[in-house]
């Protein structure tokens, strides 16, 4: 698949860049990557085990080993979100795999071979998770 890259890449809001602090370089990097090929918001980066712990409580997540832990995952967003008529983010979008597909191209550009989308999952789908397998 070949995609268009832009001169410039779409701006990352200082937020975003703030969430990516202590996740993997090679994460941060398909990042900046992905960022010439589509806007996006960075969601959740580095997790402490205090809010992980919170997150399997509330049903959110189903383990206490998650790679955002160890800084091997990121949740991504496209820019801006999907969302329902009533104001709900839109799992159903078609944005999510188009994240997913400029997120694996630009992994193929890069030289990452390990990653990994939430997306595919079965029992616990997680359309914005990219974590390093």
């Amino acid at each position: 698949m070949e995609l268009k890259r832009r001169e410039k890449p779409y701006a990352l809001s200082s937020r975003s860049k703030l969430r990516l602090r202590g996740v993997n370089p090679l994460l941060q990097e398909l990042v900046e990557e992905i960022l010439f090929y589509m806007d996006i918001s960075v969601i959740e980066g580095l997790r402490d085990l205090e809010t992980q712990k919170r997150y399997v409580h509330q049903g959110v997540s189903k383990t206490l080993a998650s790679k955002h832990l160890e800084g091997l995952a990121v949740d991504l967003y496209p820019y801006p979100c999907p969302r329902t008529k009533t104001g709900e983010i839109d799992s159903k979008s078609p944005r999510w795999d188009q994240l997913a597909r400029v997120a694996y191209y630009c992994a193929g550009k890069i030289g990452i071979p390990n990653l990994e989308w939430g997306g595919t999952w079965k029992s616990l789908v997680d359309k914005p998770h990219f974590q390093l397998s």
